[in-house]
């Protein structure tokens, strides 16, 4: 019954929609691991994790956005 449904949505489409919808998914547990990496290390090494900041703050900014991306 599905796969009638994703076939009359055509098929090629329906693949893109769950790609983007994985996509979405991974982008956001990424996030979630970032940022929990990132509160360790400025825990355990306060000074080295000041000069990572903006290195961090991209990275972080970044999968923010393909999270946003995928949900369009």
């Amino acid at each position: 019954m599905i796969f009638e449904y994703l076939k009359a949505c055509r098929l090629w489409l329906s693949l893109v929609f769950i790609l983007l919808c994985l996509a979405s998914n991974g982008s956001d547990m990424a996030s979630d691991f970032w940022l929990k990496d990132w509160a360790d290390e400025a825990q355990n090494a306060p000074s080295y994790a000041l000069g990572q900041k903006f290195y961090r703050l991209a990275i972080y900014a970044l999968l923010g956005f393909l999270y946003c991306k995928a949900l369009l």
